[in-house]
């Protein structure tokens, strides 16, 4: 049985979190912050370093993730340029290169908002042509490896990684839970270790929204019963899945 209550359970990194809170504030949800992923920021060593300050030496770069774009804003200055081309793994990585980078993406990855679907919006013509991977630690290699396959010169950089939390609220365990938003499927898997038992009790009782098929997936995979995709990668559709659901 779905909970009846409009408790929304939030598990975005605690910085990415706020903007969603208040959008299902005004929206009459009543948000819980529970990040499940802390995001570590990687040092630059000198090699890394150079690769950002002379970005114009690659044909493409590729930013896997919002959190990849905060970590190079001190970059900024140096970009965009005019013979670089810039994607977007999805809408909201697309957003943050916006407002922090000033960059508008000439590709962006369209709904499902997969590695899989940003391979068939690129140029057929890559070979031998350079991309900058910009990504957090770890984390899938299909892209790095389709992009090879279509003889493309590919260089990746870590600039974060993500780890699991420790300071953990209890509450949230006893909390009356009606949705639970759910952005990436490292975020459903360490939602699962930090409720543990409690977790099986959600899965049939909240509804998760998700922001992908693929997250959908893995959901139905470990006993999510409940389960909304949202239209866009974003916060506002978060948002308005939850609200069309209540209706």
């Amino acid at each position: 049985m779905i909970s009846p209550s409009n408790h929304v359970l939030v598990t975005r990194p605690a910085h990415q979190s706020q903007q969603l809170c208040e959008c299902l504030l005004e929206a009459g949800f009543k948000p819980i912050a529970f990040p499940t992923i802390d995001i570590v920021p990687l040092s630059l060593d000198h090699n890394k370093k150079y690769i950002l300050e002379n970005i114009s030496t690659f044909d493409f770069v590729l930013f896997i993730s919002a959190n990849a774009v905060h970590q190079v804003t001190a970059y900024k200055t140096l970009w965009p340029s005019d013979n670089t081309r810039y994607i977007a793994i999805g809408p909201s990585t697309a957003e943050a290169m916006v407002a922090s980078l000033a960059i508008t993406p000439d590709f962006i990855s369209s709904k499902p908002f997969s590695s899989e679907q940003l391979m068939t919006q690129l140029p057929s013509q890559l070979a031998d042509k350079r991309i900058l991977i910009i990504k957090g630690e770890g984390g899938r290699d299909f892209l790095a490896n389709e992009l090879k396959n279509k003889g493309m010169i590919v260089k990746t950089l870590d600039t974060y990684r993500r780890s699991l939390p420790t300071n953990i609220a209890p509450h949230v365990k006893h909390a009356d839970i009606a949705y639970i938003t759910i952005t990436s499927i490292l975020a459903l898997k360490n939602l699962t270790l930090l409720l543990q038992d409690d977790f099986s009790t959600m899965a049939k009782r909240c509804v998760f929204v998700l922001f992908s098929e693929r997250i959908e997936q893995y959901a139905k995979q470990i006993g999510c019963t409940h389960t909304i995709v949202s239209n866009n990668a974003n916060n506002d559709s978060l948002v308005q899945a939850i609200k069309q659901s209540t209706h």
